[in-house]
Order: C-alpha cells, then structure tokens, then sequence
C-alpha cells in the first residue's frame, strides 16, 4: 500500500540569514580567527579523548599576505561526513559544558570576509 503522507515543507531561509549568522555575528576579521582557533582547540580535545592523539595538541597559524592559514593535529570531518556536517547550522554535536565551540556556526566566521 503506498504511503501518501506528503513529505515535509521545504523551510524558506530569508535573504539575510547567511549575513546574520556571519558578520552579523563575527563583525572583526580576528572573531572569525577565534572561531577556527576553537575549533581547532575542540578536534584536539576530541582526538585526546579517544586516544588518536597521546601526546600535546597542536595548533599552527600561518599569517602571509594574501592568506591565513591554521592546522591542528586532532580529530578532522570523515569524508562521509563532511557534506552533512558542514550544511548543517546550528547542529553542532559539541558538548557546551565541554567545548570551546558549541552552536554549530563558527564555521561560517571567514564567509563575512
């Protein structure tokens, strides 16, 4: 018997949510830095957690004149996951009493710029 439940609305996002979620929020170059510098702290405590990294984390910025450049040694985005995790705003999977990030939009800082 065919299901005919319609699917579900498609959400209507405003104009003005992507400025909101960006600038609106991160309005200096250096909260975007702060943002990716988090989330770098966050992939090293989650690496040291299940033991992927023993030793101390850490975490590199390369400033030159044309770019910004940070890596860290923890725990990265599976290839599986990196669609579903980077579209999804506002669904981090951190834990707030733990994390340095935790609403799930940081990623988008660097958009403003």
């Amino acid at each position: 018997m065919p299901d005919d439940t319609p699917p579900p609305p498609v959400p209507h996002i405003g104009a003005f949510v992507l400025e909101t979620l960006t600038f609106g929020m991160y309005g200096e170059p250096r909260h975007t830095l702060r943002e990716y510098v988090q989330n770098s702290f966050d992939g090293i405590r989650a690496a040291q957690r299940v033991g992927f990294l023993s030793g101390r984390g850490k975490v590199t910025v390369t400033i030159r004149v044309d770019e910004i450049v940070i890596r860290d040694n923890g725990i990265v985005v599976s290839a599986d996951q990196a669609w579903k995790t980077l579209t999804s705003i506002g669904a981090s999977k951190k834990d707030r009493q733990r994390d340095a990030g935790f609403r799930g939009i940081g990623r988008l800082a660097g958009m403003a710029y």
